[in-house]
């Protein structure tokens, strides 16, 4: 018997729950050979590789959604604005590991894109913590240099202790209150009035 190509509600063509499972078991092969701690991906075609996530062609090469895959653990997708939500309601098996991305185009100018990096690079660093991988490799497939050296910054001064608590310190001191923010949204709104 030949089965045909579309997915049907009365035998199993092509079984996508053991694709995805396929795939995903393994990039984790690959995280274990070569101890690495966790995956980074940008490129669209990997992101999907990862997370059995399509959001169409036109965000191929646009660096805007991430995958973190880290050692032990189940992906998280990064996904933009609609995407995200689109995923959260039509893509089960990843449904519950879909955050919203931070923005990561820091080639928009010198000042501005070494801020976006940071941030990025600190979030990735947080979600290393709660697995306890912040010390090991990151393999990231690719990324702009402005954020691979946020991100080098960002892991390292996990080994100089007076340094990470200079930065913990120093975070303190900033004001992330959501007057802050507000303030910032209105001036947008007032500016486009």
């Amino acid at each position: 018997m030949a089965w045909g190509t579309m997915a049907v509600d009365w035998e199993t063509r092509v079984d996508y729950d053991r694709l995805r499972r396929y795939r995903l078991d393994r990039a984790r092969e690959q995280l274990d050979k070569h101890e690495i701690g966790a995956f980074l991906c940008f490129e669209f075609y990997n992101i999907r590789y990862i997370t059995a996530a399509h959001i169409g062609e036109w965000a191929r090469d646009k660096m805007n959604r991430y995958v973190l895959l880290p050692r032990g653990q189940e992906p998280i997708l990064f996904e933009m604005g609609t995407a995200a939500l689109a995923h959260k309601l039509h893509s089960p098996w990843i449904a519950d590991r879909v955050r919203y991305a931070l923005p990561t185009w820091t080639r928009s100018d010198g000042p501005k894109g070494a801020e976006i990096a940071e941030n990025l690079a600190h979030a990735i660093k947080g979600i290393l913590q709660e697995y306890g991988l912040q010390k090991e490799p990151l393999g990231v497939d690719v990324a702009d240099v402005v954020f691979l050296h946020a991100l080098q910054r960002a892991l390292t001064c996990f080994r100089n202790p007076e340094e990470w608590q200079a930065i913990q310190t120093n975070g303190m001191y900033r004001d992330f209150s959501w007057q802050l923010a507000a303030e910032q949204y209105l001036a947008v709104y007032r500016s486009l009035a």
